[in-house]
């Protein structure tokens, strides 16, 4: 098992490339691409990884974006314990 942190959203795109993750855990607002068009790229390079998309806030038109991507849910920071999970 190994951890890749990235900084911005085309490092994320080439470290999906490479390192074929099970699992992707993006912010939504990075450096360059959104985390929405990693999540997009990725479904592309490796569509058997699934994306957890997390964010301090996110509009209406982002998260039925998000959900359309398929990402398996959506981590809000700094909410209240017990209602940071939100399942797409």
């Amino acid at each position: 098992m190994s951890a890749c942190a990235c900084a911005s959203g085309a490092e994320a795109i080439a470290a999906i490339d490479r390192e074929r993750p099970d699992i992707l855990l993006v912010d939504l607002k990075m450096d360059g691409l959104s985390g929405l068009d990693v999540i997009g790229t990725m479904r592309s390079l490796h569509p058997g990884c699934r994306a957890v998309l997390l964010t301090a806030a996110i509009r209406d038109d982002e998260a039925a974006q998000a959900i359309a991507l398929g990402v398996s849910g959506i981590l809000l920071k700094d909410s209240p314990q017990g209602t940071t999970w939100v399942k797409a």
